[in-house]
C-alpha cells in the first residue's frame, strides 16, 4: 500500500521526506500500469477524507480565500506557472460568488439560485446563463454544458455533496504538517489521470487548509495548488450573489461544447482549478470593440 511504501522509504531517506514520497508514489510501478492497478486504500485515509467530506456538507454557508498556483501547459515539454487569488462564498443550497484575480485578470462569477453571470471587468465583456436550482448543479451545468470551471471547484463539489473518490487506485495517510500554523493530516491519493493530495485540519474543524493536484495524463504532469483560509461565520446577504452589469460592459454569449466534450463534466472526472475561468467558447451579441480572450 502507498502508506507503507512511503514509511519504508522515510525510513532511507529521513532528511528527505518530500523526495522520498516522490520516489515511492511514482517509481513503485509504471504510469501505464495505473488503469489496471487494484485499488490499495488505507482505510485511515478514506476515514480522513469521510471527515472532511461530511463537515463541509454540514455547514451551511462559508467563504473561502486562496492563494492559487497552477501550472499552464505551454508545449508538451515545459510549464509555465501562474498565480491567482480566490474568494469564494457559498450558501447552501442555490448562493455562489467567486472572485479572481491576479495573472489571468480578474473575474467574477455569481449565482442567485436561478441565473450564472460571469463578468471579466478588465475587458468590460459579461455573461448571463439560466442555471439549475442548487450550487451542486451548477457546477455540473457549466463544465458540461459550457466546459466552465468555476474556482475552487473541488472543494465546493464536496461542500455540495460530490464524489470524488470514483475510480481511486491508491491512498495513503502520510502525517502530520502545519499549514499557516495549524496542525494537518495529509492524505495523498492516486487516480488514473489525477493525483490529488488534501491537508486536513486537525481537530473539531476538519476543513482542507491545503490541495495539490497533479494531472498524470499530461506529459509535463501540471500541478495545481492552493492553501486555503475558511470563514465558517460567514452568512452572505442575498445582495452579494445578485448581479448588475456595470455602465459600458458588453453581453456575450456562452457556446454550448460538442456533446463529446460534455461527457469530460464533473460527474466524469474528478474536477479541479480554475484553469477555464477565462470564459472559453464565449461568443459576443454585440459587436465589441475587442474581442474576448
Amino acid at each position: 500500500m502507498l502508506v507503507a511504501t512511503y514509511r519504508r522509504s522515510a525510513a532511507l531517506y529521513a532528511t528527505l521526506l518530500i523526495v522520498a514520497l516522490a520516489l515511492a508514489w511514482f517509481s513503485v510501478e509504471p504510469r501505464t500500469s495505473r488503469a489496471a492497478a487494484t485499488p490499495e486504500i488505507d482505510p485511515n485515509a478514506l476515514a480522513g477524507l469521510d471527515r472532511t467530506t461530511k463537515y463541509l456538507r454540514s455547514l451551511p454557508a462559508f467563504t473561502i480565500s486562496a492563494q492559487v498556483t497552477r501550472d499552464e501547459v505551454v508545449h508538451d515539454d515545459f510549464n509555465l506557472q501562474r498565480s491567482s487569488q480566490v474568494r469564494v462564498s457559498v450558501r447552501r443550497p442555490d448562493r455562489m460568488r467567486a472572485e479572481v484575480s491576479g495573472d489571468g485578470g480578474d473575474r467574477l462569477f455569481l449565482y442567485d439560485g436561478k441565473t450564472m453571470s460571469l463578468l471579466l471587468p478588465g475587458e468590460k465583456y459579461y455573461a448571463t446563463t439560466p442555471a439549475p436550482g442548487t450550487v451542486r448543479e451548477t457546477i455540473d451545468s457549466m463544465l458540461e454544458k459550457h466546459a466552465i470551471e468555476l474556482p475552487l471547484l473541488d472543494l465546493v463539489y464536496i461542500a455540495m455533496g460530490g464524489d470524488l473518490q470514483n475510480k481511486m487506485l491508491d491512498g495513503g495517510e502520510i502525517g502530520t504538517t502545519l499549514i499557516d500554523g495549524v496542525a494537518c493530516t495529509q492524505l495523498a491519493f492516486r487516480g488514473e489521470k489525477v493525483d490529488w493530495q488534501l491537508w486536513i485540519e486537525q481537530g473539531a474543524k476538519p476543513v482542507p487548509r491545503k490541495v495539490v493536484i497533479t494531472t498524470t495524463d499530461e506529459p509535463t504532469r501540471p500541478q495545481y495548488s492552493a492553501i486555503l483560509r475558511w470563514d465558517l461565520a460567514a452568512n452572505p446577504p442575498d445582495g452579494q450573489f445578485t448581479f448588475t452589469p456595470p455602465a459600458g460592459a458588453v453581453p456575450i454569449a456562452l457556446a454550448d461544447v460538442q456533446p463529446s466534450a460534455a461527457t469530460t463534466g464533473a460527474k466524469k472526472k474528478a474536477p479541479h482549478g480554475e484553469k477555464s475561468n477565462t470564459a472559453p467558447n464565449a461568443k459576443p451579441t454585440a459587436k465589441p470593440s475587442a474581442k474576448p480572450e
